[in-house]
């Protein structure tokens, strides 16, 4: 399955935006009492000007990140305008969130080994392992079709949850897409797809 520009770069565009926002935002918090120490003190110590000058260059380092993100994303909505509409990228990114929400398992269960000593609830590493898959989810909607891939894990027990629950994707994306209908889930390779016509 030859995946399109979108589907490539949703998943970069979504961890490019995180990282750069949060170290924009701790470099600029951690600045403002050097800022202060700055403006009091003309007699600075090295190593109070080699954090000072780390701290610009995480912030420039965040700044570069964001941009290409944004430049990601112009490209993306120049596409779609060209093509599609822009408001169906905007629906695309909201349901494919909706539906990583939708398969994400949170079981968790107790280890009696340590269940005296740790209080803390286990992850089941097997959920673990298919929750990590879900990341790979995307919704794809255009004018006249929906596409919705996602990764298949490589385990045969997170594999059995994924099976288990086609059904069940299939209604959602169809209960979330009224106006196209689907034939059903195809697999591609280690993706599973499942693509919707316009009615």
């Amino acid at each position: 399955m030859k995946k399109n520009f979108y589907q490539k770069n949703f998943n970069k565009v979504v961890v490019m935006t995180i990282s750069s926002i949060l170290l924009i935002v701790l470099a600029s918090i951690l600045k403002i009492p050097l800022d202060k120490a700055i403006y009091s003190n003309n007699k600075l110590s090295n190593v109070v000007t080699a954090i000072d000058s780390f701290l610009n260059a995480i912030l420039k380092l965040g700044t570069a990140i964001f941009l290409l993100a944004f430049l990601l994303t112009v490209i993306e909505v120049y596409k779609r305008k060209k093509c599609d509409l822009p408001y169906n990228l905007v629906v695309s990114v909201m349901q494919t969130f909706k539906i990583r929400r939708f398969l994400k398992q949170d079981e968790s269960y107790m280890d009696d080994k340590f269940s005296r000593i740790n209080k803390d609830n286990k992850v089941n590493p097997v959920l673990r392992k298919f929750n990590k898959n879900i990341k790979y989810c995307i919704v794809d909607i255009r004018k006249s079709s929906v596409i919705v891939i996602l990764k298949i894990p490589k385990n045969q027990q997170s594999q059995k949850i994924l099976k288990d629950m086609e059904q069940q994707l299939l209604d959602e994306v169809t209960h979330l897409n009224p106006d196209y209908y689907f034939s059903g889930i195809q697999r591609s390779k280690n993706y599973l797809c499942i693509k919707g016509n316009k009615r």
